[in-house]
């Protein structure tokens, strides 16, 4: 039976119980915090509207097909009944994030009041 030691360990090397981490960066500015939130509303916007064109292309092909080979009724009832569910869909996340964008904006803007009370307050203490 062979026994599998590393070479650390015998020549006295760092503790088994001793985890090693990564050096953190710092944490990112409030500016940059903002931004990547709303950069993350624009980028699901991004998305949500190619699902929008993709259903679009969709039915332009349906109507071109309907002009060499006819769509029978359920096909077209299929299709129509697969882009409503998605459009759908696409109008719940507009409103989610319509509210997602109030808030965030709402947030900033009382950061902000707070921060011009607090410079108010700490100019008044110092007069």
């Amino acid at each position: 039976m062979h026994r599998l030691v590393r070479a650390d360990y015998v020549r006295g090397g760092p503790d088994v119980g001793t985890p090693q981490f990564p050096e953190l960066p710092p944490p990112p500015r409030e500016e940059t915090i903002w931004k990547y939130m709303l950069e993350s509303i624009a980028l699901e916007e991004l998305a949500l509207s190619g699902l929008v064109n993709a259903c679009a292309e969709q039915l332009r092909k349906v109507c071109q097909c309907e002009v060499l080979d006819p769509v029978s009724p359920s096909e077209m009832a299929e299709i129509d009944s697969s882009v409503q569910s998605l459009l759908g869909l696409v109008a719940q996340k507009e409103k989610i994030l319509t509210q997602k964008l109030k808030l965030i904006l709402k947030a900033q803007k009382q950061l902000d009041l707070d921060d011009s009370d607090e410079d108010e307050i700490s100019g008044e203490f110092f007069k």
